[in-house]
């Protein structure tokens, strides 16, 4: 179930994935730096989508709209993430 739709209207599935757009596979732990001793900033739902705007060793950093419609920023660990498909 991806719960940020409005990201993907009017694109194909492919054009998103090649841009960084993903959708997490768990529910997870968001963080303020990559690392586990980071402070923890929120946590996002299995099915929400994001866009990957950096990397370090294991860690992701992503942006998403959350459900108020504002942008945000934290970092995850790369597996908690898959390809968007149809």
């Amino acid at each position: 179930n991806i719960t940020n739709n409005l990201i993907i209207e009017g694109y194909e599935i492919n054009e998103l994935n090649e841009w960084g757009y993903k959708i997490v596979n768990r529910e997870i732990i968001l963080r303020a730096k990559p690392g586990r001793s980071s402070y923890v900033t929120g946590h996002l739902q299995k099915g929400t989508v994001v866009r990957v705007i950096g990397k370090y060793k294991k860690w992701v950093e992503v942006t998403w709209t959350d459900e108020s419609g504002g942008s945000r920023i934290g970092w995850i660990q790369n597996y908690t993430l898959s390809a968007l498909f149809y």
